[in-house]
């Protein structure tokens, strides 16, 4: 699975589940990079990859520390860092993806399933959204690309989780 489609509910109760079991934890994060001064806009658009932006090398700096900071985690990741679910555009690294997927393999059968019966309550949110959102982080965790958690062009759906595939990503 590289994709997962999420609705703002799905998201929530990923979310807290994931709290509930150690998977995730709340930290600072680093001040974000600005845009360059008086080019704010071709920043912005070189941010997200615009085909008409040429990048120099103010353009591809600002791009290179953007990425960083959207990956960024402490050093030893112990799970995911909460941040990262709260809004789109974040990377979840495979090191912050394994570090939750070990924090779950440390979780009592009875309290796992006592924890999602409270989150995932038939009629409100399919617990299948937690089996594949799993799928997810032990795609990421097997094969090192981070996911990224985006915009959902979907109106019915919140955001997306989808594995970036892609070579330059393997070493975030």
């Amino acid at each position: 699975m590289n994709t997962l489609p999420l609705t703002d509910v799905q998201l929530s109760a990923v979310a807290r589940t994931m709290l509930s079991l150690g998977m995730m934890h709340f930290v600072e994060q680093p001040p974000a990079p600005q845009p360059i001064a008086g080019r704010e806009a071709e920043s912005r658009l070189a941010e997200l990859g615009a085909p008409n932006i040429v990048l120099d090398d103010e353009l591809r700096a600002f791009v290179k520390a953007r990425e960083a900071f959207l990956a960024w985690h402490p050093n030893q990741p112990v799970s995911i860092s909460a941040h990262k679910l709260e809004a789109p555009e974040w990377l979840i690294t495979a090191k912050e993806a394994t570090a939750a997927l070990a924090v779950l393999d440390r979780v009592q059968a009875k309290v796992l399933r006592s924890v999602l019966n409270m989150n995932f309550a038939p009629g409100e949110v399919d617990r299948e959204t937690w089996d594949d959102w799993i799928k997810v982080l032990q795609g990421s965790g097997h094969s090192g690309f981070p996911i990224h958690i985006r915009d959902s062009a979907d109106p019915e759906t919140f955001t997306v989780a989808e594995l970036l595939l892609d070579r330059d990503y393997l070493n975030l």
